[in-house]
């Protein structure tokens, strides 16, 4: 099937792939493939800060995160097929929706406000008047103070120019190697490559601390499993492994200054009076929550497929006694349900044993 349906060649399916190959064998040899995934995995992790009522819940107000997390995804391939100037307009995309959520964050109503545009009932709001009404927030202010976050906003906001295209610098033409000429096509360019890694990497730093600077709650180091077992509720606290994750992202010294927020942020005093308040869980009562858990587990996997997967928690687990009860529990259950093949009434207790191929 005839692919080029157009006078010229310069942009064609073909040469995406030719490209692609190139990018992949530049990632390889830079290995900047972990730092984007250490980026994308961190995140991830950001709209987990955001308390989320049941108000924000039935509105779907995440979707404009979701969709920023896609647009990110989208920016690097779009980079990896050689369409830079297109892949930086989705980086601007993945920015503007990402702070959507940290901009009607701002107020009690922002779910009425945010459902009224996801029904395209208003424009999305224009950058500027985003960071003019984040920006104003006492934490923003607070943060500016020792770290400058609107030259950062500055600096990202760029990304429109590739939105706009503006002049050569901005458009799909791109440097030949070893000059200073610019040539439109479709080819890799380890030069405009690295520039869109640079702000690949700008746009989701910043992004993380904006969400940060709203929710201090997500640099508190705490053992919320002693109140709330496995079931923790969604107020913004995270597990102390992810906000490793975070703070590397961010690097130590910006997180610390976030985290210095968290000792007078209303926000952050109001969940550990709360969470302060609460009596720590029992051993049998946390033991229960996963029994539970790990139920629905089998229901959906079946229990052979849930017994490879606890041989691989178990492995990397230093406790495997503990792994051991759990598994003679879930079985015990299993056989009684007639889960796993068994006649019904067969001795709970003996050894573990698959009820398929080894």
């Amino acid at each position: 099937m005839e692919t080029t349906l157009f006078p010229n060649d310069r942009f064609t399916p073909e040469k995406s792939w030719q490209v692609y190959e190139a990018t992949r064998g530049h990632i390889a040899r830079t290995g900047v493939a972990d730092e984007i995934r250490r980026l994308a995995s961190g995140y991830s992790l950001t709209h987990r800060v955001l308390p989320e009522t049941t108000d924000e819940i039935l509105s779907g107000y995440q979707f404009p995160w979701f969709e920023s997390e896609d647009d990110l995804q989208i920016s690097f391939n779009l980079a990896t097929f050689g369409c830079y100037k297109q892949a930086h307009g989705a980086l601007r995309s993945a920015l503007e929706l990402g702070l959507l959520l940290v901009y009607w964050s701002m107020n009690e109503d922002g779910h009425s406000a945010f459902k009224r545009w996801l029904r395209s009932h208003e424009c999305t709001p224009f950058a500027s008047q985003v960071w003019k009404r984040v920006s104003s927030h006492s934490n923003f202010k607070a943060f500016q103070n020792s770290f400058d976050i609107a030259a950062q906003f500055k600096s990202v906001s760029e990304l429109g120019d590739f939105v706009h295209t503006r002049g050569a610098k901005f458009s799909n033409v791109l440097p030949f190697p070893g000059t200073s000429v610019r040539i439109a096509g479709q080819r890799f360019s380890e030069e405009s490559f690295e520039a869109w890694r640079r702000r690949f990497a700008a746009t989701v730093r910043f992004l993380v601390v904006c969400y940060l600077v709203r929710y201090p709650i997500g640099t508190v180091r705490y053992n919320w499993g002693r109140k709330f077992g496995i079931d923790i509720p969604a107020f913004g606290g995270l597990p102390d492994n992810w906000i490793d994750m975070l703070e590397e992202l961010v690097t130590p010294g910006v997180f610390q200054k976030i985290a210095d927020l968290a000792k007078t942020d209303s926000h952050v005093a109001e969940i550990m009076t709360w969470v302060d308040g609460l009596p720590d869980l029992t051993e049998d009562a946390i033991n229960d929550q996963v029994f539970e858990q790990q139920k629905s587990f089998v229901r959906d996997m079946g229990l052979d497929g849930w017994l490879a997967m606890v041989d691989k928690w178990r492995d990397a687990s230093e406790d495997k006694t503990e792994w051991d009860n759990l598994c003679s529990r879930v079985v015990s259950w299993a056989r009684e349900q007639e889960l796993d093949g068994t006649p019904a009434g067969s001795p709970p207790n003996q050894p573990l044993q698959r009820t398929g191929p080894a």
